[in-house]
């Protein structure tokens, strides 16, 4: 599996989702691997209806619905038809308890009963939230230690990056092979990608090799002359 995250990048701008995120479908049913556009709170209805497929949406906070000026609603989203949300990424931190209680608000639903209850125009959310997925992002090895016993119940997907090759021209797998590895092991039986530097088919094989099951990837897709040509490069290393 291979999530492109497109930031805020300039080229995302007014048809730039839509035309990266048509590029990721494309190149997904063309290769037989999942492919997803993570976008913008901004982004993401459009690219929803006129794209479709999954989407994700980069970041979400604790608030889901109220007066709360500003906040990113994962309930809203889901209303927008958001298929998952990533928390926690180097360029959006959140408190450990703040990640835990998102989760908790969006896997156990006694709360939205009660919100169908008095709001019968909503009852769709249950189901859609049933199928939401929640990709936690972690910095090292003592993050991921930490989030396998916080996380109760825990993330669907578990994201290594290190902050300090987002973005470089080296990637974790070739600065930091072991640390994969060992991530692997403390998140067994949990789905683990790696992101930060991923540029090459061969930074992807290494990685699946050495315990991942998919990678994060932005500036690499999103800033290239030729988006197509180098998402499909990348999709070829699953094969």
């Amino acid at each position: 599996m291979i999530f492109v995250n497109f930031k805020i990048y300039r080229q995302t701008f007014t048809d730039g989702a839509v035309k990266l995120a048509k590029i990721c479908k494309a190149i997904s049913e063309k290769t037989k691997v999942k492919i997803t556009p993570v976008v913008s709170a901004l982004d993401l209805y459009r690219v929803k209806s006129e794209v479709g497929g999954e989407v994700y949406l980069q970041g979400g906070d604790l608030f889901f619905e109220g007066a709360h000026t500003g906040a990113i609603s994962v309930l809203q989203a889901v209303c927008l038809g958001a298929d998952g949300v990533v928390l926690n990424h180097s360029e959006k931190k959140l408190p450990p308890g703040k990640v835990a209680q998102i989760i908790v608000r969006i896997k156990k639903d006694s709360w939205i009963k009660k919100l169908a209850k008095e709001n019968p125009e909503i009852n769709s959310l249950e189901s859609k939230l049933k199928n939401f997925k929640v990709i936690v992002c972690f910095r090292s090895l003592g993050q991921a230690e930490k989030w396998v016993s916080r996380l109760k119940p825990p993330a669907d997907i578990y994201a290594y990056e290190p902050p300090e090759l987002i973005g470089g021209d080296i990637s974790v797998a070739s600065a930091k092979p072991k640390s994969i590895e060992k991530v692997a092991k403390i998140l067994s039986g949990r789905l683990v990608i790696v992101g930060a530097g991923i540029r090459t088919k061969s930074d992807i094989e290494k990685s699946l090799l050495l315990g991942a099951k998919g990678v994060l990837v932005s500036s690499d897709i999103v800033k290239a002359r030729n988006p197509e040509k180098e998402l499909k490069e990348l999709a070829e290393a699953f094969s």
